[in-house]
């Protein structure tokens, strides 16, 4: 990484020296100030290379049980000078005698600390994209991904908790106190309803902040139609989310919003038929009616292709972002599908390792930022051995790291689509199932597994409960 040389960063360096010495003074003069700044900062987060190498010691030392002090330090890394002429026991004397606050703020110069590690990273790579940008055969995409990528890893630093954790005690006090402020009416309960109360039931309430759900099926099942139905419900109940279609472009996804907000029951309104325009008046009408309930939902859409684990955390930081300013709080995104998220070169070839560490990443925004993250999936052709070709965990495409990964696993199956591509299928059986969809859940970390049935029409990407078709 660049040094950060130029007279503007100055101030920076100067800063974090500062900072520094007034944590490492008090840490060495507090026995507890030591083992809360361990658990917020690292020691190469530290700007000076003594500084370094001492919160390093005191590190490793505090870890082991042995005192921090003046007297600990110096038996353990010797007495030698430094540039500025002063002994070891000289400079740390300095630090502690130059720290006037109590120990009581140690963690507040721990995170300062690393806050000015942060700023120096974004500056030094600021300067290395501007470099590579000028450089002739550079590749825009890449710079923007890369440059990405590392924002993304500075931000994960210095948002996550302290190591150190806290309590169980409080965090079991802070479960009732949130259980018995739902049970009162006080605060809105913690789930996101789907907008399918059998399917609502089957999940304890609905979907949940910090879960990662995966929706997986065979081609033609439905996965697109699901995701589409359920995250227009889910805005309808008024929880903010984005939608992520790295396959479809935004008009046909936005045809296919239009077409389930239209739906009232047969005759129903293609997705495909508002894309092209061949609507008759009275079809036309009822689209742009439809078209009136969008300017309320919160509910933002992002058709870029081939995005990176990174680059949808930024962008899924934005939407945050965007509706924060409007007073709302983001509640969940919908990634349509894994095939076309790219992975990093750190796994290339290996797609199980590669589909880890995707759904990791996803995952790891889910529980980062408190939302649910419903990822779409494909199952293998497996499926298609079983004698009634329903779904089992293990034909979850690529790895078991999706299956270890994911919260609840949901797979989709449709009688109605093998019964119509088979030439001796049953006639009878098919107009029976013909809007039949069945949501199995295959596994739910937090209750029952099993199934649902809920009405489906593909072409009007319409999804709703049985009995209730409007």
């Amino acid at each position: 990484m660049n040094a950060l040389a130029p007279a503007e960063y100055d101030h920076i360096n100067r800063s974090a020296l500062e900072v520094e010495c007034a944590l490492l003074g008090t840490c060495l003069t507090s026995p507890n100030a030591m083992l809360l700044a361990a658990g917020v900062v690292a020691a190469e987060h530290f700007k000076d290379a003594l500084h370094q190498a001492l919160w390093a010691t005191m590190a490793e030392m505090a870890a082991d049980g042995r005192a921090v002090n003046n007297v600990t330090l110096v038996a353990k890394l010797g007495n030698a000078k430094f540039h500025s002429g002063q002994s070891l026991s000289q400079y740390l004397a300095q630090c502690a005698a130059d720290t006037h606050c109590p120990p009581a703020y140690v963690t507040e110069f721990a995170k300062q600390v690393r806050e000015m590690w942060a700023l120096r990273q974004i500056a030094a790579r600021g300067e290395d994209a501007t470099h590579a940008a000028l450089l002739p055969g550079a590749a825009a995409k890449e710079l923007i991904g890369d440059l990405i990528m590392m924002l993304d890893q500075t931000r994960a630093v210095i948002e996550s908790r302290p190591v150190a954790g806290r309590m169980v005690v409080d965090a079991t006090d802070a479960v009732l106190a949130r259980m018995n402020q739902i049970r009162t009416g006080e605060v809105a309960d913690l789930f996101l309803t789907t907008g399918l109360k059998d399917l609502d039931r089957k999940l304890g309430g609905g979907f949940k902040p910090g879960e990662l759900i995966v929706i997986a099926g065979r081609p033609g099942m439905g996965k697109t139609t699901v995701a589409v139905s359920l995250a227009r419900q889910m805005a309808k109940a008024g929880h903010a989310g984005g939608f992520f279609s790295l396959e479809m472009p935004e008009h046909q996804i936005s045809a296919r919003f239009i077409a389930d907000e239209a739906f009232d029951g047969a005759p129903s309104l293609g997705a495909n038929e508002i894309m092209n325009g061949h609507l008759d008046n009275t079809n036309a009408e009822r689209a742009i009616d439809a078209g009136r309930a969008f300017p309320g939902l919160a509910l933002a859409l992002d058709d870029t292709s081939s995005l990176t684990v990174g680059e949808i955390r930024t962008r899924t930081y934005t939407f945050k972002s965007r509706f924060e300013r409007s007073g709302k709080k983001l509640e969940f995104i919908v990634v349509d599908y894994l095939k076309f998220i790219r992975a990093s070169d750190r796994y290339r070839g290996q797609r199980n390792l590669e589909v880890g560490e995707i759904t990791g990443g996803l995952k790891a925004l889910a529980k980062d930022l408190g939302i649910a993250v419903l990822l779409l999936c494909q199952l293998n052709r497996e499926t298609e051995k079983t004698s009634d070709r329903r779904p089992e965990l293990a034909h979850l495409r690529d790895s078991g790291e999706i299956e270890q990964d994911a919260d609840v696993v949901l797979f989709l199956f449709r009688e109605a689509y093998y019964l119509a591509n088979d030439p001796k299928g049953d006639p009878a059986r098919l107009a029976e199932v013909h809007n039949l969809l069945e949501i199995i859940c295959a596994k739910q970390r937090m209750g029952p597994t099993g199934s649902v049935c809920v009405f489906c029409d593909p072409g009007a990407s319409a999804v709703r409960d049985l009995g209730r078709t409007a």
